[in-house]
């Protein structure tokens, strides 16, 4: 993936199960961004960071695995198939039901990219 491109374009919601796996090749920073709050993987220093809050997560083979899932209220960060777990409170008070990837620095290469947009659980509910 190229900076400047954003395969999630026009990816509108509140509620999503985000898959990915890459390899951050010479990427500096591969960001996703959901509804305002951002999920930044650091290649250089092997680390994910949202809402001010710092894990490591090097990669396995040279392959990150991430699972992100968004709430109204939480996000929640699963890597490399559970030796990271990551709950966050979340919230969209902009507004913004806008998704998007970026990748900073340089050429990222995404062996998978899945997003499935949830819907909640309540019978009745409009979403």
């Amino acid at each position: 993936m190229n900076a400047g491109f954003n395969p999630l374009s026009g990816i509108r919601g509140t509620l999503f199960d985000l898959n990915a796996q890459f390899a951050a090749g010479s990427a500096q920073a591969i960001t996703f961004t959901f509804q305002g709050v951002t999920v930044t993987y650091n290649a250089t220093s092997q680390q994910i960071y949202c809402n001010g809050v710092t894990n490591p997560l090097p990669p396995i083979n040279g392959v990150v695995q991430l699972e992100i899932i968004v709430d109204r209220d939480t996000i929640e960060i699963f890597g490399n198939n559970g030796q990271l777990y990551m709950p966050l409170p979340a919230s969209n008070s902009s507004g913004n039901s806008l998704i998007s990837l970026s990748c900073t620095g340089g050429v990222a290469t995404f062996n998978s990219l899945t997003v499935n947009k949830l819907k909640s659980i309540w019978t009745g509910s409009s979403q």
